[in-house]
């Protein structure tokens, strides 16, 4: 804290008045992520900077809310605080980007992240009426919007339709342990047992090799296990699938 509090402090400071100066520093502040600060001295500080360094700086910031929106309490009315700032400055930055006719990738972008901001806000048809919108016109969407269309997916319980995503992110990386708790839950949804299996003792494998990569920090094997419906059924389907392939954590042990 005491370094950020010195760095405002220089830049306070310093108040370089030669336009040039301002957008380098600007953009100094843009490559460190630090985007609200850049943002403030663009509008309320009157700094030069281009109109792409104003809308990176909007997009950035939105981008940043949202990752914070996992700190936020998870009591009402404090949940959302984060990813209400959030929508609110991709809302500003996707109006700014077409007021200067910026480029497609960029409000592409924006976009993107509209999906998630949206699935996070537990908007889920917002976020999935995007999702469409984005495919029917051909764009090639990446691999964390899959990811936030299948979690929109889910919570609608059209668990089919994010299975088939995550199936599909799955083949793309398999090794991507978000995808396998993502699928695994998918799978257990649909009363897929034996693939469900499959898929958790994939994630196990994959635990084994990285144990300081857990997927998150609350997944907890057996609530997993025990929520798959009833833990007599799941155990009885797991073991018997078992008996029939073996688990992958055994014909690669090590």
């Amino acid at each position: 804290m005491k370094d950020w509090d010195s760095f405002v402090e220089d830049i306070n400071r310093l108040k370089p008045k030669d336009p040039s100066n301002q957008q380098q520093i600007i953009q100094v502040l843009l490559g460190m992520g630090i985007s609200h600060l850049a943002l403030d001295l663009i509008d309320k500080k009157d700094w030069n900077a281009s109109k792409n360094q104003k809308l990176r700086a909007m997009h950035d910031a939105g981008a940043i809310d949202l990752r914070w929106s996992a700190a936020d309490s998870a009591v009402a009315p404090n949940r959302f605080n984060s990813t209400d700032a959030g929508i609110q400055m991709l809302a500003d930055a996707l109006s700014y980007a077409k007021s200067i006719n910026a480029p497609k990738d960029q409000i592409l972008a924006i976009q993107f992240d509209f999906v998630v901001a949206y699935a996070r806000r537990k908007q889920w048809d917002k976020s999935l009426g995007l999702y469409d919108q984005l495919l029917s016109e051909g764009v090639a969407v990446p691999s964390y919007v899959q990811s936030a269309a299948a979690t929109s997916y889910r919570a609608k319980h059209e668990y089919a339709k994010a299975e088939a995503i995550l199936q599909k992110l799955h083949a793309q990386n398999p090794k991507d342990l978000d995808t396998l708790e993502a699928l695994y839950y998918s799978l257990v949804d649909q009363d897929k047992f034996p693939e469900a299996k499959v898929a958790l003792d994939n994630l196990t494998a994959q635990l084994k090799v990285r144990p300081k990569h857990l997927p998150k920090r609350n997944f907890d094997y057996t609530g997993a296990v025990i929520e798959a419906a009833s833990f007599e059924a799941y155990q009885e389907k797991y073991e018997e699938a078992n008996k029939k392939t073996g688990s992958p954590t055994e014909r690669n042990s090590f």
